[in-house]
């Protein structure tokens, strides 16, 4: 795992880029520069429920949402578990 210093730069959605202090300050789909390819434009379609995705989020924004909400996350913990966590934690409605 490489060193982080803050604060850092990140990218997002529509271009957008920021500084920030702290990683709770990331908003959910923000990025570094060498993880921009995992940026989802607001109208893209909604990923499939597989390995990488569950629910239309994919693992990457599931885990940014849980590490925002100071939840403990297990590295090899499926998609659909991280998003029935945020359920649970009411952070994620279901329609």
């Amino acid at each position: 795992m490489s060193f982080v210093a803050w604060p850092s730069w990140r990218f997002g959605p529509g271009g957008a880029s920021g500084i920030f202090e702290k990683p709770e300050d990331v908003p959910v789909g923000w990025y570094p520069p060498e993880e921009a390819h995992l940026i989802v434009e607001p109208d893209a379609a909604k990923p499939e429920d597989g390995p990488d995705a569950h629910g239309g989020y994919y693992k990457t924004a599931l885990i940014q949402m849980l590490r925002k909400e100071g939840e403990k996350i297990h590295a090899n913990a499926a998609p659909r578990t991280l998003y029935e966590k945020l359920v649970a934690l009411g952070k994620i409605t279901v329609e």
